[in-house]
Order: structure tokens, then C-alpha cells, then sequence
């Protein structure tokens, strides 16, 4: 357990914070299992480095908190990641759900890459783990909408690493693919008809169908919560329905803060972008194959 003179310091702005024993989020760092909660003044997200000051008792919390700083997630959004907790990589995904090349982006990444870091059979398996980062354009009219309704599934999905880290069983992940493909119906021109009630039902209803009665048919365990035993299509409608009057938003508002503030930090302009452990890859393009991700793998893995 850490103790009460236990600190990190960030290399970026030499801020000492202490680092807290909570009980929650048990992690296993070479072979040690350590429930630890780091309480960070400043979130870095792909960018964070951090250095210790540890005593060498806890040098082993010390790495864990460098791993994991690379992709900070709240605890709210631990569904925007797959693979492995201890990939000693990390691949993270600026997307836009209303960006055709973020569409192509996610659907080349579930296609050519997965099989290669993830499954028994993967080449790279528990080498590599994919963080979507949910990023809209203010441009695209409905962005915001959307990609409320993608945060509003990661909140309700099951939070169980041994769940997330699997696509299949991932909510996120799953309503991800499937916002990527009906993307169309929420173009600007399909879309200026409908009012932003009208498209949030929308929205809950593509909820429901991809997480809520498509694991029933394939006799899957449910990958979601219910929230106060709230049904999942009612539990997406209050997370992201607003009130008739005042100015709050949604009940996600803060995830989505949290996504966009971490995009400006890190100068992200434009959908799709690619970092590779916390830096920016321009070689990674959304047209890329499976041998083209193999390609790149094995020049970084080498």
C-alpha cells in the first residue's frame, strides 16, 4: 500500500502530487498486484511522462503510473479501450463519428489490426492496446449529438477489464462501429430536418439494437449495466437528453469535455489521428491493409 509521503512529479511542469491507495482498480505490474488511484492536478493523456519519488518499496507503483499515463482514461470511460491492461504499447484513435475517414479508420483498425494484437492466435497478442478518443468537429452539424450518445454507452458498459478488453464483449467498441456505419443518416443534409430530440431517440434506438438485443441473439452475456435497473434504451435517452429550460446540457457533458479538452492540449486538428505511444504517426493512414499494419508493427515492435 502506498504511504502518505508517496508522490509522483511530472516531468512537463514539476507539479509533486501524492499518489492514493483506494482500493479500486487492481492492476498487476510484473507480476504484482497493486490497488492504486493516482491523483493527478493536471491530466496529460497520450503526452503524460511522469517521473518518481518514490521510496524503492514502491519503484513498482512508480512504472505502473508511467504506463498508464500514456493513456489516462476517467473512470467513467474505461470502455474506450481494448486489449490488454499491461500492452506495453499504446495506439490511440482521434475519431470523429460524423467523419468518413474516421469511419474508414475504425473499420480498417477492426478488420486488419485486431487480429494481429488480439486473440490467442495474434501475432502481437498483449503487445498492443487501442484507445479510441472521441474528438468531434464543430463543423459537422449532429457531431456533438453523436458522439454523446457513444459516451453515454461507455458509461452504462460493463467496466471488468477482463470485459472491455475484448471487442466483441466491449459495448463502446461495438456501438462504435456501428455509429461509423449508419454515419450517413446524420450528414448534414439528411439530418436538417430533424430536431436534436428526434435524433437522440435515433440514436437511442441504434443503442438498443447493438448492444442491447444483438448479444440476446447471439446468446451472449450482457455487456452492459442498467443503471438503477433502468432499461438500456431509457438509461441512453436520460444520459444524453437535456432539459427544457436552462443552459446544462447533457448528462454526459463532462465526458465530452474531457475528450475535446484532451484533443486541444494535444493540438489535434483534424479526424482521423493516429498517436503511437503518446506522439503524434502521421504514417498511419485509414487506408492501411493488414500488411501494411504488419508493416508497421514490426518496424515498431522490433
Amino acid at each position: 500500500m502506498a504511504q502518505a509521503n508517496t508522490r509522483i512529479t511530472s516531468t512537463a511542469n514539476n507539479a509533486s502530487i501524492p499518489l492514493i491507495d483506494n482500493g479500486e482498480g487492481e492492476c498487476c505490474v510484473e507480476g504484482r498486484s497493486s490497488k492504486i488511484v493516482a491523483s493527478l492536478q493536471t491530466t496529460f493523456g497520450g503526452r503524460a511522462l511522469f517521473t518518481s519519488a518514490l521510496s524503492s518499496s514502491h519503484h513498482h507503483q512508480a512504472r505502473l503510473i508511467e504506463r498508464f499515463a500514456t493513456m489516462a482514461l476517467p473512470p467513467s470511460l474505461q470502455a474506450l479501450s481494448i486489449g490488454s491492461l499491461t500492452a506495453p504499447n499504446t495506439l490511440e484513435l482521434f475519431l470523429d463519428y460524423l467523419c468518413p475517414f474516421s469511419a474508414k479508420q475504425l473499420k480498417g483498425v477492426n478488420e486488419h489490426l485486431l487480429p494481429l494484437v488480439i486473440g490467442d492466435s495474434a501475432q502481437y497478442k498483449d503487445k498492443v492496446r487501442i484507445v479510441i478518443r472521441p474528438y468531434p468537429q464543430p463543423w459537422h452539424s449532429t457531431s456533438t449529438l453523436l458522439h454523446e450518445s457513444a459516451l453515454a454507452v461507455a458509461k452504462i458498459a460493463l467496466t471488468d477489464p477482463a470485459v472491455t478488453a475484448i471487442p466483441d464483449r466491449n459495448a463502446f467498441w461495438l456501438y462504435s462501429l456501428e455509429l461509423m456505419k449508419a454515419q450517413e443518416r446524420f450528414f448534414d443534409g439528411p439530418a436538417r430536418g430533424k430536431s436534436p430530440d428526434g435524433i437522440r431517440g435515433e440514436l437511442a434506438t441504434l443503442a438498443i439494437e447493438t448492444v442491447g438485443e444483438a448479444p440476446k441473439k447471439r446468446k451472449q452475456e450482457a455487456i452492459h449495466r442498467e443503471l438503477q435497473g433502468t432499461p438500456l434504451g431509457q438509461s441512453v435517452k436520460n444520459l444524453i437528453r437535456v432539459e427544457k429550460e436552462g443552459n446544462g446540457g447533457s448528462a454526459v457533458v463532462p465526458e465530452l469535455k474531457y475528450c475535446v479538452k484532451l484533443g486541444r492540449q494535444n493540438g489535434i486538428h483534424v479526424t482521423p489521428t493516429c498517436l503511437w505511444n503518446g506522439l503524434v504517426e502521421g504514417s498511419i493512414s485509414s487506408s492501411f491493409d493488414q500488411a501494411a499494419w504488419k508493416e508497421f508493427l514490426e518496424k515498431q515492435l522490433a
